[in-house]
């Protein structure tokens, strides 16, 4: 019995072709964005899990300003900070970044950079994360305080002629020497890596800075699993120098957790407006359900004649609604992958590591909950034709088109009679139509008729039946209210 009930469905779900297509497309628009944005939320975590886990999961991150808050106040720290914390139980080494705006000049040109400084000996980290790969060149050495590196897009963009090794520049007046080129790496959404930025070592930036102050210090534990206690005294120390809440402290898993929040909100925002979409969906499923239920009002009561039970009618609809939604969540889920791995590689083209991601997870979200969105929506109307009287249901019959159509019969021939616009009229009223005949300049007559199509068939059998004409020459036919929209209309009896 399942099994004929689904095969019901199916055969209505396909017979109604044009219908069910534009019934599906709310619904298929609204699983499309769903799953994309999964894919893609999904995605954007791995990749920055991923990013972690190459820099090292034995990570403690210290700021002087909240990393989630641009309006956030600065605590400037000290190189006695980096010394304390290099002499805490735990800690392996303690690597400041410096950071500061200027700007370089070649020639006659000047642009805006950001320099940012490290000890060349502590980055190690950040070569295994991909994000320090020299192509050209070498890194600066710790002593050296003229060497900079650039990036390869800075070396091949930011002037009107190339800038290659051991060109000299001038930044903030100041001479400096490129000793190395960075390989371009991609980037990770939110990640500082601007194509501007020019590294250089601590004896470099103090050329530029007279009283440096680390933006953030980067610790490195000698084991994942004193990451809490060492960022525990960390935070007393600060917290009894500058304040509570002045510095900030992440270990590694805390700074991916707080990653991965903001990338949860985001999705579940634009998850919630896609939502819309599905749910003019989910009304459109309904319209097509309550329109079914009127089509096959007598097939209900014979049905119901048959011994059919209100719940097996109530099934017969519901799996219909259900099936309009499974099929269009099919869809919408194959669209929605499609387009997470367009956007995935337009971001890989751009220099930024997008992933959209495909399991099964996500693929069940999307059938599921357009096959739940489909049985609610059908739910109502599935009802209704449940509780149909079957003796009401056999009485009434469905016209095949209730669309208002307009035709015009162009009638070739001598007339006979002077009753033929009486006898037009008349059939007319009897099918209520309306009908008019009209003399044409080359001699013909014609027959303008407006109503139900299927009404406007049978006027057809009955003027061609008739014995006032020679023979029908030509039908055209449009539908309301495209007045002026003709096609050809064949008369099958």
């Amino acid at each position: 019995m399942i099994l004929d009930i689904i095969e019901t469905g199916l055969k209505s779900l396909f017979r109604q072709h044009i219908r069910s297509f534009l019934t599906l497309l709310g619904v298929i628009i609204g699983i499309a964005t769903i799953v994309c944005l999964l894919s893609m939320g999904q995605g954007l975590t791995m990749s920055v899990q991923e990013q972690f886990e190459k820099m090292g999961t034995n990570s403690v991150y210290v700021m002087g300003m909240n990393p989630m808050s641009q309006s956030s106040t600065s605590t400037e720290l000290s190189e006695k900070d980096v010394e304390f914390i290099e002499s805490i139980n735990g800690v392996d080494y303690a690597t400041p970044f410096y950071f500061t705006a200027a700007t370089m000049q070649v020639s006659n040109e000047k642009i805006t950079i950001s320099v940012l400084s490290a000890d060349p000996k502590k980055i190690s980290f950040l070569e295994d994360s991909g994000q320090f790969e020299i192509k050209e060149g070498t890194t600066s050495q710790e002593n050296d305080s003229a060497g900079i590196i650039i990036s390869e897009k800075m070396a091949k963009d930011s002037f009107s002629k190339p800038l290659s090794l051991r060109k000299k520049v001038l930044i903030n007046g100041l001479e400096f020497k490129i000793v190395g080129i960075l390989k371009q790496s991609q980037q990770f959404v939110g990640d500082v890596n601007p194509e501007n930025m020019v590294m250089m070592s601590p004896d470099g930036f103090d050329r530029l800075v007279e009283n440096k102050s680390p933006l953030q210090i980067v610790v490195m534990t000698t084991s994942k699993e004193e990451n809490d206690a060492v960022a525990d005294e960390m935070t007393d120390y600060f917290e009894e120098k500058y304040g509570e809440r002045a510095v900030y402290i992440y270990t590694s898993e805390q700074l991916l957790e707080q990653i991965n929040q903001i990338y949860s909100l985001i999705t579940v925002f634009l998850v919630g407006i896609s939502i819309i979409a599905l749910i003019v969906g989910g009304v459109g499923i309904m319209n097509a359900m309550v329109t079914s239920v009127i089509e096959k009002t007598k097939e209900i009561g014979i049905m119901k004649a048959l011994g059919a039970s209100n719940f097996i009618i109530l099934s017969i609809f519901i799996v219909e609604a259900a099936l309009i939604g499974l099929v269009g969540g099919a869809i919408g889920t194959i669209i929605g992958y499609g387009l997470s791995q367009i956007i995935a590689f337009a971001g890989t083209q751009s220099g930024f590591v997008i992933v959209g991601v495909v399991n099964l997870e996500i693929t069940l979200i999307g059938l599921g909950f357009s096959t739940i969105v489909g049985m609610i929506s059908g739910f109502l109307p599935a009802r209704r034709a449940a509780n149909m009287d079957p003796v009401e249901a056999l009485r009434y019959e469905w016209s095949d088109s209730l669309v208002k159509a307009r035709i015009e019969v162009e009638i070739i021939g001598k007339v006979q009679g002077v009753g033929f616009r009486s006898f037009v009229t008349m059939k007319a009223n009897s099918l209520k139509i309306n009908g008019t005949v009209k003399n044409n300049s080359n001699g013909s007559v014609s027959i303008v008729a407006e109503g139900e199509e299927k009404q406007l068939v049978k006027f057809l059998e009955e003027i061609e039946k008739s014995y006032l004409f020679a023979r029908i020459e030509k039908v055209k036919k449009c539908f309301l209210p495209n007045m002026n929209e003709f096609s050809d209309f064949k008369v099958i009896y």
